[in-house]
């Protein structure tokens, strides 16, 4: 975190404090306080004009400027996690309405039917997403082109991009490098998307050979949900631009098409396995023991129709974790029909773009 430079002295009793101090030890007078009532008031008013992301920027660098385990950091955490939800555009129970659910919330919902059908009605389901839904990605890739194209302009991310293409490109050619490139970065601009939404500042992907790319976070996420929901939104971008390429395949039969789309298919299959710091181990934070086993049962009931054995891995790993208590103790419905629908989808198009590459993954 960076916090501004504390004052040499405590206003209200004089005690000396040492730089990035954030509470008096003395009286326990908040250092920062003018600083916070200023970031409060342009809170409020970001809430009141119906902006929650720029209230989530404000809530946030107010976190910064609050003691860990302080009241007032429980109640900004609280603010935030608020917030987070009301970006999700879900409400409360007793407060939503039936023909106000957001497009999030709607897929969510189809996804969970489809999901009760049993894990091969679920992996149905995603393929028929998978085929029919080749207009949508590409018009979710034009919509959001110009966030896209950010990193772009950054010098670390454009030189590490391109320095991997190099290393890749001599050994599977400049075509299939430029793919996989342009796959990963997408998979990446997911992540930095929610964390945009989410107010959470964060770099730009960099990329690093033979081991794929990462975003630097650089504040905390303290909720779950949202954490959750920023490990999955990886996978979700990752998926579209698979899909795109497996469109293109399509179109044109060539079969290099379908090995960018299958090897982008399986990377972000791979990514949703459970373990720490892949983005599947995020997901699972925010699901509940019994929303954990739902999610073992879609691996393995996608395993026992492709039979690709990295769904084997996430089953035996999922297993694993849902005898663990979730110790955040929170129960996300949405998150886990996400990731299980994410599991169905990405196995189906990695096993129906391998039938089309031109020597099998």
């Amino acid at each position: 975190m960076i916090t501004p430079f504390a004052p040499a002295t405590c206003p209200t009793c004089g005690t000396e404090l040492a730089p990035r101090l954030l509470a008096c030890p003395a009286c326990g007078r908040l250092v920062h306080g003018d600083e916070l009532r200023a970031i409060v008031t342009r809170a409020e008013a970001a809430r009141a004009a119906g902006d929650a992301t720029a209230a989530l920027v404000e809530w946030r660098r107010a976190l910064e400027l609050v003691p860990d385990g302080s009241a007032q950091h429980q109640t900004i955490r609280d603010h935030i996690q608020a917030l987070g939800r009301e970006v999700d555009g879900v409400r409360a129970a007793a407060t939503a309405k039936p023909n106000t659910a957001s497009p999030l919330a709607e897929r969510a919902q189809r996804a969970e039917k489809a999901s009760r059908r049993g894990p091969i009605g679920a992996i149905l389901a995603a393929l028929v997403a998978v085929l029919l839904k080749g207009k949508f990605a590409i018009l979710f890739l034009l919509g959001k082109l110009k966030f896209v194209l950010l990193g772009f302009t950054k010098l670390g991310t454009l030189s590490s991009m391109l320095l991997s293409v190099w290393v890749y490109a001599s050994m599977w050619g400049w075509k299939y490098a430029v793919g996989l490139i342009v796959s990963l970065y997408l998979h990446e601009m997911g992540h930095v998307a929610a964390l945009s939404r989410y107010g959470v500042r964060a770099t730009t992907p960099m990329f690093v050979p033979m081991l794929g790319a990462y975003v630097r976070l650089q504040q905390p996420l303290t909720d779950p949900v949202q954490d959750a929901r920023t490990g999955l939104a990886g996978p979700v971008w990752g998926l579209v631009a698979a899909v795109v390429a497996y469109v293109v395949f399509h179109v044109t039969r060539e079969p290099l098409w379908a090995a960018i789309a299958g090897t982008g298919a399986f990377l972000n299959l791979f990514n949703l396995v459970p373990i720490w710091a892949l983005d599947g181990s995020r997901g699972f934070r925010s699901m509940s023991r019994m929303q954990r086993w739902i999610a073992v049962l879609v691996a393995a009931g996608a395993f026992a129709v492709t039979r690709e054995g990295l769904l084997a891995v996430i089953a035996a790993v999922a297993a694993l974790r849902a005898f663990r208590t979730n110790p955040e103790g929170v129960s996300d419905s949405t998150g886990t029909a996400l990731y299980c629908w994410l599991v169905a989808t990405l196995s189906v198009l990695a096993f129906v773009a391998h039938a089309g590459a031109p020597h099998g993954r």
